[in-house]
């Protein structure tokens, strides 16, 4: 049995809020596809529920990128499991009105590209696809035709509970490990404290 994928656009979270993509809750693959659309004015709320929505295991979600990618629909492509571009299109961090750091995404963007390198990307705003590709914001920048179909025929193997639970594994993995590098931050920042004031108080 073929899975179907399901075609979302962040336009309807606008237009109808999150419960037209509640609606659309069947498990299998889903598709957003981004590029130009106005995503600066979605509640905070709503990206939030979108955001856990797509990262949910129930499903598989494929960001399309054609065109410029900013605000909630880079919140909302950085959630998805896999991004899809055209070469020419581009993602954008320089928008004051970013909801990048309000939607909590700067973790997975420190995941995907290091810390060191997404600082630069941050600095940096517009990063073009093949840039972000070489990075690994960007899964492929074959066609987006091509890329679905290689997605489908891999769900369609595995079978979508197959997986919903390696996806729930890698998830928990991954925030695993982001707890360690917090752990570690945190204990690196209080030494270089100490030592400051330590230094602080021999000058007395």
């Amino acid at each position: 049995m073929t899975a179907s994928p399901m075609l979302l656009t962040p336009a309807t979270l606008l237009t109808e809020g999150f419960a037209s993509w509640e609606k659309a809750a069947t498990p299998g693959i889903v598709v957003v596809a981004m590029g130009g659309h106005d995503g600066a004015a979605l509640a905070t709320d709503t990206l939030r529920r979108a955001v856990d929505w797509l990262r949910s295991p129930a499903r598989l979600s494929v960001a399309v990128i054609d065109g410029r990618c900013a605000d909630a629909e880079l919140a909302l492509a950085l959630a998805c499991d896999c991004a899809v571009a055209t070469p020419t299109s581009y993602v954008d961090f320089s928008t004051p009105t970013s909801t990048i750091p309000l939607g909590g995404e700067i973790e997975v963007l420190v995941a995907r590209v290091g810390a060191s390198r997404a600082l630069g990307v941050l600095a940096q705003g517009q990063v073009a696809a093949v840039d972000a590709h070489g990075m690994g914001l960007i899964d492929t920048l074959e066609p987006v035709e091509i890329a679905m179909a290689r997605i489908t025929e891999l769900v369609d193997r595995h079978g979508t509970q197959w997986w919903a639970e390696i996806k729930g594994l890698v998830q928990t993995a991954s925030a695993a490990t982001m707890d360690r590098e917090r752990g570690r931050r945190l204990v690196d920042e209080a030494a270089a404290r100490i030592a400051s004031e330590a230094a602080e108080y021999e000058e007395f």
